[in-house]
């Protein structure tokens, strides 16, 4: 049997990859709605120096969003279903966003805005801002190794719960989970990672 280099070198990088795949599956498992959130016990603060950008690349410190309910949502474009999600994101800051709530989707991509901003006008999303971290600064807090990854920030600016999946964002139960979590006062309440 002749297995060439090229081969073995597929291989060395396919498996590493299937595995790591298959351990956030039995690990995380999702039923593509919001039920499937798992808590972060306890809440861990987002330090106060992490940032991402905005579409002109001036940054935007999470603590600018402390007293909110935030919905984060890293994504890249090179991800399907990341793709797939963002214009239920976008419906889904268009009924609920506003003084108590709001989406935060966080493009990965290494061409930042220009990279990202044709999916954005393709998909015609008119409700999102465009957020960039080219620079993955937020990998120094958040796990990207599985995208899309979203994660639930309480209005003091700490991580309650966190999904690794794609998500059906026009689902049911989401404005019920996100109206309990506003009006539970800190974004976390009695909510343990399932319908509230």
């Amino acid at each position: 049997m002749h297995v060439t280099i090229r081969t073995l070198v597929w291989a060395c990088l396919l498996v590493p990859i299937a595995t790591s795949h298959a351990y956030h599956e039995a690990n995380e498992p999702s039923d593509g709605t919001v039920n499937s959130f798992k808590a972060v016990r306890p809440p861990k603060p987002i330090p106060e120096s992490l940032f991402f950008e905005d579409s002109a690349g001036a940054p935007v410190l999470f603590a600018s969003y402390r007293g909110k309910v935030i919905l984060l949502n890293l994504w890249a474009t090179w991800c399907p279903p990341c793709v797939r999600e963002l214009p239920a994101l976008d419906r889904l800051q268009a009924r609920l966003g506003g003084e108590d709530f709001d989406v935060l989707t966080v493009s990965l991509d290494q061409g930042g805005t220009l990279q990202a901003l044709p999916f954005f006008r393709r998909l015609k999303i008119t409700h999102l801002r465009l957020l960039v971290d080219p620079q993955k600064r937020l990998a120094r807090f958040f796990p990207i190794d599985v995208l899309p990854a979203s994660f639930i920030v309480d209005r003091e600016g700490r991580v309650t719960h966190f999904l690794r999946s794609y998500v059906d964002w026009d689902g049911s139960d989401t404005d019920r989970l996100f109206s309990a979590l506003m009006q539970s006062g800190q974004g976390e309440g009695s909510w343990g990672g399932g319908a509230p």
